[in-house]
């Protein structure tokens, strides 16, 4: 949206009047909101409007809210103990590879969250744990699906799929139950591995997706970055994927298993733009990926022929029906 806003943000804007924008639809980059305010700073934007909060799918709103003008709060925690003991300790400020992840704020009035091991155990201050949620805003399961609304609550807990951690009252989230990579005892998030190499030049920002793939032999997942690439010579693609390696050991202090590189509209996203991983890894191990889009032309025409052949087999039952009743009164 960066790359949007100077055409979007032309005279006549005037965003002073904000008092608060709400950013809950996926996970929050600190720097992207940072660079956010200050490209509309100009247009009055103030800084700490635009702010994190937490909502999901399965709720009518909102689930969590930080202090209203606030802005966003960036909790750095270390990366060892967090990654193989779901540990978030406070990094030192020298600490160079530490996580980041950003305050959601407290639940709304009526609405109560814990955090839970892996067996249900409520965890303590600074443990990342499942985020289960109860409130009046919760749905009341899926629809005419017992067994998968008998999975979504835990005695009364609506199971968010979400894992975060508790600090000083306010929660954490940290990532999605099923888009984390488990490789080598470590429990990797996707979200500051795609933004590294997001950030490399060649590479289309907002269109990496990574994740884990099975790995059998190892009995451990192999780590997949899956990025999107303007078009270049087998030399550029070269230099790509060695600046995508670094880029992944910048951000992990470890190498990628795979690095593949698709043209543009590859990285499968749903309708509102967020990214589809699993879709992407289902992708990946089929051997889809990379495949060429069929132009609008050939779209058109294979949309016309399917429209022509459902007509012609609904002339056939017609005719066929027509038939059996001729047929059925010569007999009569």
């Amino acid at each position: 949206m960066l790359e949007l806003i100077e055409s979007a943000a032309r005279e006549g804007l005037d965003l002073s009047c904000w008092r608060i924008a709400f950013n809950g639809a996926e996970a929050v980059s600190a720097e992207s909101v940072q660079r956010f305010e200050q490209r509309l700073a100009r247009r009055g934007l103030r800084a700490g409007t635009v702010t994190p909060v937490y909502g999901l799918a399965e709720a009518s709103l909102g689930l969590l809210f930080p202090p209203l003008g606030r802005g966003v709060k960036v909790d750095r925690v270390q990366r060892g103990p967090f990654e193989r003991e779901h540990r978030a300790l406070e990094a030192a400020a020298d600490e160079t590879d530490a996580l980041r992840f950003v305050a959601c704020g407290v639940p709304l009035p009526g609405h109560d969250v814990r955090l839970v091991d892996d067996d249900g155990v409520e965890v303590g201050e600074r443990i990342e744990g499942r985020l289960e949620f109860r409130g009046p805003s919760a749905t009341a399961g899926y629809f005419r699906n017992p067994e998968q609304t008998a999975r979504l609550f835990h005695d009364g807990w609506l199971d968010s799929g979400d894992r975060a951690y508790r600090a000083a009252g306010e929660v954490y989230v940290t990532g999605r139950v099923k888009d984390i990579v488990i490789r080598g005892g470590r429990n990797l998030a996707p979200e500051p591995i795609e933004d590294g190499v997001g950030s490399v030049e060649g590479v289309r920002r907002g269109c990496v997706a990574v994740f884990g793939s099975p790995d059998p032999a190892r009995g451990t997942e192999r780590l997949v970055v899956l990025a999107e690439v303007r078009p270049t010579d087998a030399a550029g693609r070269l230099r790509v994927r060695e600046a995508v390696s670094r880029a992944v050991v910048d951000a992990i202090g470890e190498a990628p298993d795979d690095i593949v590189l698709v043209p543009p509209h590859s990285v499968l996203k749903t309708s509102s733009g967020k990214l589809r991983r699993s879709a992407c890894r289902a992708a990946y191990e089929a051997g889809r990926l990379g495949a060429e889009l069929p132009s609008a032309r050939r779209q058109v025409l294979r949309l016309a022929l399917g429209a022509v052949g459902a007509r012609l087999r609904l002339v056939r039952r017609r005719t066929t029906e027509g038939r059996s009743r001729v047929t059925a009164g010569d007999e009569v």
